[in-house]
């Protein structure tokens, strides 16, 4: 089994502020891990676009069936103006997947001309699906944080956690492991699991593209 390292080139990436808690700051993170159930897709018939077939021979998890539910401050977002751009991308809610690593789960909406990642507390597109065929594509978010933390920061009594970043990445078949560096220079890694992979660090990563280990070159 022969292993290939290989940067990731950074796909240009669109970056999206969305914000994804309903009703109150904190509860972004419920329907991903608190154990809410995702709630059923509710959209008017209409053709659903089919994934680019370079997106499905890239991504095993792009073969499967879509999910038929998904968490629903990602609905509010795609039913929302700010989602308007996407549309126009082909990106469609109805062609998303589940992707989950250990505790951290987060989903993965493809489109004709773009790529999105939506985890519990933001989300990104990039807007060069051929790239992320070929070498990945990942968001970093702020780590959704515990109950109290927003009690302490409304009335300003007890210890504030520091927020740790989750990055959620998406990776081509053949991809087993990832590594990057933070700030600091400190190294961390993550194994892939069906072409998904989640590095949580203390504080943000590098600007630099993380490395991709291969069991085969592309």
């Amino acid at each position: 089994m022969r292993t290939n390292n290989n940067v990731m080139r950074g796909a240009a990436a669109l970056i999206i502020s969305v914000g994804l808690a309903c009703g109150a700051p904190g509860v972004a993170g419920a329907s991903f891990f608190d154990g809410v159930a995702p709630t059923a897709l509710n959209i008017p018939d209409s053709a659903v676009p089919a994934v680019p077939q370079t997106q499905v021979e890239a991504f095993a998890a792009f073969r499967k069936p879509a999910a038929d539910s998904v968490p629903g401050p990602i609905q509010a977002f795609f039913a929302s103006p700010a989602s308007g751009r996407l549309a126009e991308m082909g990106v469609d809610i109805r062609q998303t997947r589940r992707l989950a690593v250990g505790d951290h789960a987060f989903y993965v909406t493809p489109g004709t001309e773009a790529i999105c990642i939506f985890g519990p507390t933001g989300g990104g597109c990039s807007k060069d699906p051929d790239a992320v065929a070929k070498d990945g594509f990942a968001v970093s978010l702020t780590a959704p944080q515990p109950g109290n933390w927003w009690e302490v920061a409304r009335t300003g009594v007890g210890e504030q956690p520091q927020a740790s970043m989750v990055t959620y990445g998406l990776v081509p078949d053949g991809v087993t492991e990832v590594s990057a560096e933070t700030r600091s220079g400190t190294t961390i890694k993550a194994a892939v699991r069906g072409n998904a992979y989640v590095l949580v660090s203390g504080e943000p990563l590098a600007p630099i593209a993380p490395t991709l280990s291969r069991t085969a070159v592309r």
